[in-house]
């Protein structure tokens, strides 16, 4: 799973093998060591609520997805979603959840076989 972080925005992209994770066990977790014992963790889980949240707690964000949301999210064509939360400040926080695309220019260094087929890929 991939991050982006950007002010008041977070966007997530997932592979294959990511949301079949989030599908069959409820949840997908992805770490970025940053130093000697501080290590970066965001993870998406499914929740009961109706509502999407997030929360931030030890190094870790984690965003609660709705069940419903994800049912929808697991249809092939179906690319992402998108959703803003309450955080206390003017416009919110900017949640963004996609599938993880191949990119149109080959990575040699990047190994893309677990991600989802580029749509404009000829």
């Amino acid at each position: 799973m991939k991050i982006r972080i950007k002010d008041s925005s977070i966007r997530l992209r997932l592979s294959k093998k990511n949301v079949n994770s989030l599908s069959e066990e409820g949840c997908v977790l992805s770490e970025c060591q940053i130093t000697v014992g501080n290590t970066l963790k965001y993870m998406i889980s499914l929740s009961d609520k109706e509502e999407m949240s997030i929360k931030m707690k030890y190094n870790t964000i984690d965003l609660k997805v709705p069940y419903e949301q994800l049912e929808v999210f697991l249809k092939e064509d179906q690319v992402g979603f998108e959703h803003i939360i309450a955080n206390g400040v003017e416009g919110g926080l900017h949640i963004l959840v996609e599938k993880d695309f191949q990119c149109l220019v080959p990575r040699v260094q990047e190994d893309e076989s677990n991600l989802y087929t580029n749509p404009q890929a000829k």
